[in-house]
């Protein structure tokens, strides 16, 4: 029987790297164990690298991911990108080691045309996110721009420049947040109903999400997953929760509880 579940395990795996290949075929490089779930619009025109232990959500917003002739992508080991993301390179984009990117992100090196000529091409200036730095929800990243080694966006920022290794910054365009955010008081009962709502977003999950929920019933439930929804959870409520907060939540009652620990 050992034989025939180790078959099964062994089809498995290779039905899910065949899954994440198909979509990432025309990159000229891909790691080992990348995950693709739902059907991204990806194309290359230059050079698309993409490390190991990559992770890209299409489901359900595509994702895109698009490269312009002479342009170049590289993405580095243990990137996580939410869906809906759209990255555009016309000459180089750069995404260090353990970066995660939440859902709806944009982010593109031009302009695509010239603010006084819509015939004329647009400066082209490359975009650098360092090894470690978490971007929220809905972020927009412009050309030129350089967010440092660790640092954090928080949802529905617009980066122009450069954020400092560590910074955690914010708003239109993003500057940096000098104090601990803290979410106004709430009863239990709405901080569980808003961490459940968070969850079914981060993990696009079809149905409502349960407190007993956890890793054997959500896909995408491990530690690129938890490090997103760490991400997400903060701007929600407002807050910032310590890396390892809810780093060992076998559930999503769990995570409540780790939430209104840090109130």
């Amino acid at each position: 029987m050992s034989g025939v579940h180790s078959l099964m395990h062994r089809a498995a795996l290779a039905l899910g790297a065949l899954r994440a290949k198909l979509p990432l075929r025309h990159a000229n490089r891909v790691g080992p164990n990348a995950r693709v779930f739902g059907v991204p619009f990806v194309e290359n025109h230059g050079t698309m690298e993409i490390g190991a232990d990559f992770t890209l959500s299409s489901d359900p917003v595509m994702s895109h991911l698009v490269v312009g002739r002479g342009a170049t992508l590289h993405i580095g080991d243990r990137v996580s990108i939410g869906h809906g993301a759209a990255i555009a390179s016309d000459a180089a984009i750069t995404l260090g080691d353990d970066v995660i990117l939440g859902p709806l992100v944009m982010m593109m090196d031009t302009d695509f045309h010239d603010v006084s000529s819509m015939d004329a091409l647009s400066e082209r200036k490359p975009i650098v996110i360092e090894d470690g730095a978490r971007i929220g929800a809905g972020v927009v990243i412009l050309k030129g721009s350089h967010v440092g080694r660790g640092a954090r966006v928080a949802a529905g920022s617009v980066v122009f420049g450069t954020v400092p290794d560590g910074a955690m910054v914010r708003g239109v365009p993003a500057r940096p947040v000098r104090e601990r955010a803290h979410h106004v008081d709430l009863e239990p009962t709405e901080v569980a109903e808003r961490v459940r709502r968070v969850v079914a977003e981060t993990f696009g999950m079809a149905r409502p999400v349960e407190l007993n929920d956890g890793p054997k019933t959500i896909p995408g439930w491990d530690s690129l997953g938890i490090l997103r929804l760490l991400v997400s959870v903060e701007d929600e409520l407002g807050l910032s929760l310590p890396d390892n907060a809810i780093a060992h939540a076998r559930t999503v009652g769990e995570i409540v509880d780790a939430v209104l620990r840090e109130d």
